[in-house]
């Protein structure tokens, strides 16, 4: 069985020691590839795509690969937002795992400041949405970003633009991946940091109740490993 993970930066990523534990147990071999798509040129990802058999999908193409499946899952259709893809008879089907990777990570308190709208971002709003948060509080470099938030969510939510004194921080953005912090970040001890990245950012040493996305890495791979065995049911029940 090939696996593989397409982004942009790919070193960082450590689903493939993830998938190698879950695959193991069920006596399983798999070949697991990272790619950094942009080296290629995105004419071609069709042809890659369907080499594989599972295909997580990391930042920044969460967005936009989502022309290139034949089908979506509900969740993933609705946020417009992929983080694997499964073949299957040379179909294309998206799938969007980050919604149970967060809720099922996490207890957060009432007041949420979220930074960034991406794919991930998008992701957590709709996770937020599940909890039952109806009040968050966002920031983004660019605001039209808003109008990639489903409408059925965007209209029974409210939205702010400021940043709250006590407030818990969820960090939506791969700020940490180049040893950075995001730029609208000004609170000097939040309730809670959460970070969807999970490698270390030394900039952060100082926060006293800090959560790495090791967790919701962890949750999300499980729930595509759970996809995979549904689709691939002849794999194990030899």
């Amino acid at each position: 069985m090939n696996f593989t993970i397409i982004g942009n930066p790919i070193k960082h990523s450590k689903s493939k020691i993830i998938y190698n534990y879950l695959t193991k147990k069920y006596n399983i071999n798999i070949k697991y590839l990272k790619i950094n798509l942009f080296l290629i040129k995105i004419k071609t990802i069709i042809f890659i795509l369907l080499k594989f058999n599972i295909i997580n999908i990391t930042i920044p193409f969460k967005t936009l690969v989502n022309k290139f499946c034949n089908f979506n899952s509900k969740n993933s259709y609705f946020i417009n937002s992929i983080n694997t893809i499964i073949t299957k008879r040379y179909k294309l089907i998206g799938f969007n795992t980050d919604i149970k990777g967060f809720y099922k990570n996490i207890f957060l308190p009432k007041k949420i400041f979220l930074i960034g709208l991406g794919g991930v971002g998008i992701s957590i709003i709709y996770s937020l949405f599940i909890l039952g948060f109806r009040k968050i509080n966002i920031f983004n470099k660019t605001f039209s970003r808003l109008y990639k938030i489903p409408l059925f969510i965007k209209n029974k939510l409210i939205f702010n633009f400021f940043l709250f004194k006590k407030c818990s921080i969820i960090n939506a953005t791969s700020s940490s991946l180049f040893g950075k912090t995001p730029v609208c970040f000004k609170i000097k001890k939040p309730l809670l940091y959460y970070d969807v990245c999970y490698v270390k950012n030394k900039l952060l040493k100082n926060i006293s109740k800090y959560i790495n996305g090791i967790n919701m890495l962890y949750n999300q791979a499980l729930s595509v490993f759970l996809i995979f065995k549904k689709n691939y049911e002849n794999l194990f029940n030899k």
